[in-house]
């Protein structure tokens, strides 16, 4: 994924396909399989949490990480107005 490309998703507010691009840049076809389509994947984090309640807020964490990691990546900063409150990222 690309800065720009990362910058629109994060824009949007689409957390979801952030962390379906970056289960795709991680996936090491040698030692995962196998390979999850973007339902597959929030199909079985959703089952996941199902089971487990308190593993939600643990995805809720997971993604904040890696957008906190992309934001770092990427040299990410957001744009507030005068009370603070969030306009963009750049």
């Amino acid at each position: 994924m690309t800065r720009e490309e990362y910058l629109q998703l994060r824009n949007d507010g689409n957390g979801a396909m952030i962390v379906y691009n970056y289960y795709v840049e991680k996936f090491d076809r040698e030692k995962h399989k196998p390979f999850l389509s973007f339902n597959e994947l929030f199909m079985y984090l959703n089952m996941w949490t199902f089971h487990k309640p308190e593993i939600a807020v643990a995805i809720h964490d997971l993604s904040q990480s890696i957008i906190n990691k992309l934001d770092n990546r990427f040299s990410v900063r957001h744009l507030m107005d005068k009370e603070g409150h969030y306009i963009k990222s750049v």
